[in-house]
């Protein structure tokens, strides 16, 4: 297990940007002003939208701590999938064929920072440690929903990593949960598209381990979506996806059973 450790015990949790520049910004300014102390990733920076190697800077100027998502373990071993793990291997090959800008401006030292970032990382606080992830502490593309989340697997996930939160992405739907007295489960859900919710705002967490007992907050953050979404259509960017960015909806990819990046076959 990976260890950081920072003198914040008020976090911010943003994942799945997908490229969206202004999105995550955007988010990362809410934190300060709500009085986070640092920004952490949990992953899939890199997507959709292309801007790689923008998105690569961006992330390195403003997050704290970070973890590889599927899209950072796929640019930096060089292979041409999203890595999402949709069970269904259509989806899979829609998904892929949008994420084809992913690597855009990714040059050899951007490539091996991602190399570098771990899967998962256990963040200790003065208030108690998250243990932050993409999909799973396990697998980097699997899918926590709230509503078939395994309460007993995540409670041992905690107590086997000394962590008081459980803080993951990857699905688009943030929710909070708590396990037990002292431990929650949080999905950030995506700070670079909607919760498929018909609003184009985008979703992070804000965790805080200052008291008694951890708590979490889901924050909704307002970004020009419209001009982000005219900038990657000029891009050429997949419209499937641009048109998300507008219209708030998408589709929910299917549950997937549990399995590694490499064993995709999407493209």
């Amino acid at each position: 297990m990976h260890w950081t450790v920072l003198p914040h015990s008020r976090l911010a949790v943003v994942g799945c940007a997908y490229g969206n520049l202004p999105a995550l910004a955007a988010c990362c300014d809410d934190a300060a002003a709500q009085g986070c102390g640092a920004v952490l990733g949990a992953g899939d920076y890199l997507g959709f939208c292309g801007h790689g190697g923008e998105m690569v800077a961006l992330v390195r100027a403003r997050l704290a701590a970070a973890v590889a998502g599927n899209h950072e373990q796929a640019v930096a071993a060089g292979e041409a999938v999203c890595g999402c793990g949709h069970d269904d291997p259509a989806q899979e090959r829609l998904s892929c064929a949008a994420a084809a800008p992913q690597a855009d401006g990714v040059d050899g030292p951007a490539r091996a920072w991602l190399a570098a970032l771990p899967h998962p990382l256990a963040v200790a606080t003065p208030g108690g440690a998250v243990l932050l992830c993409h999909g799973s502490p396990a697998v980097v593309n699997a899918f926590l929903r709230r509503e078939d989340l395994d309460r007993g697997q995540a409670g041992r996930w905690l107590v086997d990593s000394g962590c008081a939160v459980l803080a993951c992405s990857h699905t688009g739907h943030p929710w909070v949960e708590r396990l037990a007295v002292g431990r929650l489960a949080v999905n950030c859900g995506s700070a670079g598209r909607p919760a498929d919710d018909g609003d184009p705002a985008v979703r992070y967490a804000i965790i805080d381990l200052g008291g008694a007992e951890p708590r979490a907050e889901i924050r909704r953050v307002a970004y020009d979506h419209t001009a982000w979404a005219s900038q990657l259509r000029r891009d050429g960017r997949e419209e499937r996806f641009v048109a998300q960015l507008v219209e708030g909806r998408w589709a929910r990819p299917a549950p997937a059973p549990a399995r590694t990046l490499r064993s995709l076959a999407c493209c």
